[in-house]
């Protein structure tokens, strides 16, 4: 009889834990304004830096727990600021890394991610399994995706 109820309150609470997964928070910007600079790999302009502080000012208390960015150095830059608020090291990925999006679906963390005009929206499309994200030229669009296991992504789009 104590061998079946422990093994019933076993069962209970792992499940509890199983339903009470953290869910996977994705921050997604494209990187800020960049220089006019004759070069394929510009440094952000003043604009661009004043508003990467910006996003870090309005990210600081998130709890991002990790902060990736592509290998440039506008993305980088962009990136910076919320990174060092947090001490987290940015971590450089592949836009075109099919894997990416699904360990973010998976992490369970909040996590901030920098692209680009055009990588942003393949971001948004692969996390939300549709194709209603397309390239846009602007600046200061932040997307909050929301991963629940077993539930399709809420995706929220806000401006900084």
């Amino acid at each position: 009889m104590k061998a079946s109820i422990l093994s019933f309150l076993f069962f209970l609470a792992l499940s509890i834990g199983q339903a009470q997964t953290s869910p996977s928070v994705i921050f997604i910007v494209r990187h800020c304004e960049k220089a006019m600079e004759s070069t394929d790999n510009p440094n952000l302009a003043e604009e661009g830096k004043k508003r990467a502080a910006h996003l870090a000012e309005i990210l600081k208390n998130t709890g991002i727990e990790a902060v990736y960015s592509t290998n440039y150095k506008r993305t980088m830059q962009t990136a910076e600021p919320l990174a060092n608020a947090m001490k987290l090291s940015t971590m450089v990925y592949e836009p075109r890394d099919a894997n990416f999006g699904e360990q973010l679906r998976k992490s369970g963390k909040k996590v901030l991610v920098v692209g680009h005009s055009n990588t942003v929206p393949d971001l948004l499309n692969q996390l939300s399994g549709t194709k209603n994200y397309q390239p846009n030229d602007g600046y200061g669009d932040l997307w909050v995706v929301t991963i629940q296991e077993g539930q399709a992504a809420t995706i929220l789009k806000l401006s900084y």
